[in-house]
């Protein structure tokens, strides 16, 4: 399951964001944080009985996320491991 998600989300974002400055290791962290959270959507959805319409699942999901992959993808390309070490400074 997280093999067809990870690709999926990793094609989105090659396919949409192929000329950003981003290192294949961010796009492949990106894309397995959205996995992650997919999945994590599906696993509560069927503990939940899947009483929810999945298109209304699906809608929230792809709402939630519009803009993040750029967002995230600049925000990675443009912070340094060492500023990322200092967050957990403060």
């Amino acid at each position: 399951l997280h093999s067809l998600a990870y690709k999926f989300t990793f094609g989105v974002i090659e396919d949409h964001y192929a000329n950003t400055n981003t290192s294949e290791k961010d796009k492949r962290f990106i894309a397995d944080t959205f996995a992650h959270a997919a999945i994590g959507v599906l696993i509560s959805w069927v503990n939940n009985g899947m009483k929810e319409d999945p298109r209304i699942i699906v809608g929230k999901f792809a709402l939630m996320f519009e803009g993040v992959f750029s967002s995230a993808l600049e925000k990675l390309n443009n912070t340094s491991e060492n500023e990322i070490l200092s967050l957990f400074d403060k």
